[in-house]
């Protein structure tokens, strides 16, 4: 069981890993389009926040995306994307900032986020603070995060939800939890991995990875 300074020092290393990921992705921030996917999400986002659909008519004038015009449901299959970011559209609005700029700072911190998770589920394994904020950084600053970190691709999300189901499930089967305790746990995993399916389809394959482990 975790003693009250043991506590205090992972909030301090969360807060140290929060913080560094996201000034160095602040240091990267670009806060243009690179693909017709983004265009898709932020328009679906404006949309949803201020008309209350998921229509994306902003971005029929793009000649390779007018097809879209004739698939209504397109954005309707995998809307999380568009859910959180109609928020950030809200809040845009109500302090006069640039949509578009607003929606470019999710992914950094849905990558930082990431990263404190990783640094806790390092921690549940058993493993040292200095270990777990090494394997943190390491996820944050070394691997593909960084590149994804900024754009305003899905993926970043979808890594959030599925790396918090796995923390999720590390801390239901560890320390010899209760039967009560892992349902609960697994309750958890199921809303954190169904989160990510209405965010990117794929992570559906999360989930019996983790039935397999557990």
């Amino acid at each position: 069981m975790p003693t009250v300074s043991s506590l205090s020092l992972r909030a301090l290393c969360v807060g140290f890993v929060f913080t560094f990921l996201f000034s160095v992705y602040g240091l990267s921030y670009s806060g243009t389009f690179s693909s017709d996917d983004e265009h898709i999400f932020v328009a679906s986002a404006e949309n949803l926040a201020r008309q209350g659909s998921l229509t994306i008519p902003q971005v029929y004038g793009n000649s390779r995306l007018q097809e879209l015009s004739r698939m209504p449901f397109y954005t309707a299959v995998e809307p999380g994307q568009a859910i959180v970011g109609a928020i950030f559209v809200r809040l845009a609005d109500r302090l006069g900032v640039g949509t578009v700029h607003a929606l470019f700072w999710l992914n950094p911190f849905f990558t930082a986020l990431t990263g404190c998770v990783v640094l806790l589920t390092v921690l549940a394994l058993g493993y040292s603070e200095r270990a777990a904020v090494f394997a943190a950084l390491l996820y944050g600053a070394a691997t593909i995060a960084w590149p994804y970190a900024r754009t305003h691709y899905r993926d970043p999300l979808a890594a959030l939800l599925v790396a918090s189901a796995y923390f999720a499930f590390e801390w239901g089967y560890r320390e010899r939890r209760t039967l009560k305790a892992r349902a609960v746990s697994w309750a958890i995993v199921t809303v954190f991995i169904a989160a990510a399916v209405l965010t990117k389809s794929i992570a559906a394959a999360a989930l019996p990875l983790l039935w397999a482990i557990g």
